[in-house]
């Protein structure tokens, strides 16, 4: 058989299965129809999968960036108290932002971690403003605080890390309205929880209940008082002897300046010699005449 022989027959087969392709589409429409719905329904999957996937990472990373603003919120109030620099309520801001984020977020557990940062958030800025702080504002703050913190509860079911650090900031809220005995109790009942055990938090619960006889003490930090001008006292600088000045020699006169000690040490100056002593002790003569009569 030749090589056109046999193009031709694979020619008439490709021609019979067209042929014949609509009775084998009618005789097989089930199963070619399930068929194509699974195809259909496993690239579905898999898309809406990477579509989740990246809305868990960018919901993730909105979450990441709220809390290091919410960090650097608190960096620039405490910035501005020393600088005397208005900032405004930054913190309180943030976590209304991490608030409105949580009602946002698709995956609970990441629901959970902003409210909590929430109740941090709300708790923090009534540590870092510099005024003292009303009752009833501290009240309102702490109640918010506790519903966020509660809420997060709710939202981290599966997540131990999660699940404490909700609960350790209820014991926080319980401190800071001055319930101790509550704040106790949700401390011990960390540290008691199993779930708890392989996270830091029974290890901070138990930090917070070493210290809470600390804790309990009230800090008044009071600025220094601004003296008066009529309580400053400038001491005038003591002033140096005046000494009097040496006598300046003069240009017309040769010898020695003579100076005149005064006291009961005072010696008399020596006098010049005379033309006589000079002549006398400059003649060998006389000088000899004179030692003779001498002795």
């Amino acid at each position: 058989m030749d090589a056109e022989h046999r193009h031709e027959l694979k020619t008439n087969e490709l021609a019979d299965w067209i042929g014949h392709f609509p009775d084998f589409c009618r005789e097989n429409a089930k199963t070619i129809i399930g068929v194509a719905l699974i195809i259909a329904a496993v690239g579905v999957y898999f898309y809406s999968r990477g579509v989740r996937t990246k809305a868990r990472f960018e919901q993730e990373a909105q979450a990441v960036s709220l809390i290091e603003r919410l960090n650097y919120s608190k960096l620039m109030t405490i910035r501005s108290q020393t600088e005397n620099t208005p900032v405004g309520d930054s913190i309180q801001l943030m976590a209304d932002s991490l608030k409105m984020a949580a009602a946002e977020a698709k995956s609970p557990h990441v629901a959970a971690l902003l409210l909590i940062k929430q109740g941090d958030g709300l708790r923090a800025d009534l540590h870092y403003r510099a005024e003292e702080v009303d009752p009833d504002v501290v009240g309102n703050q702490v109640k918010d605080a506790r519903e966020a913190y509660e809420k997060a509860l709710i939202q981290a079911q599966g997540n131990n890390t999660l699940a404490a650090m909700a609960n350790f900031g209820l014991g926080m809220c319980a401190e800071e309205i001055g319930d101790y005995t509550e704040a106790e109790i949700i401390y011990n009942s960390i540290i008691a929880d199993a779930r708890f055990a392989g996270t830091v938090l029974p290890r901070q619960a138990q930090d917070r209940l070493d210290n809470m006889q600390d804790n309990k003490m009230q800090f008044v930090f009071v600025a220094p008082a601004v003296p008066k001008p009529e309580d400053i006292k400038i001491e005038s600088p003591t002033p140096k002897p005046v000494l009097p000045d040496a006598p300046k020699p003069d240009p017309n006169k040769t010898g020695t300046v003579e100076i005149k000690p005064t006291g009961d040490n005072a010696v008399s100056p020596v006098e010049p010699p005379t033309e006589e002593q000079k002549t006398s002790e400059s003649d060998p003569n006389v000088a000899g005449a004179k030692e003779t009569g001498t002795n």
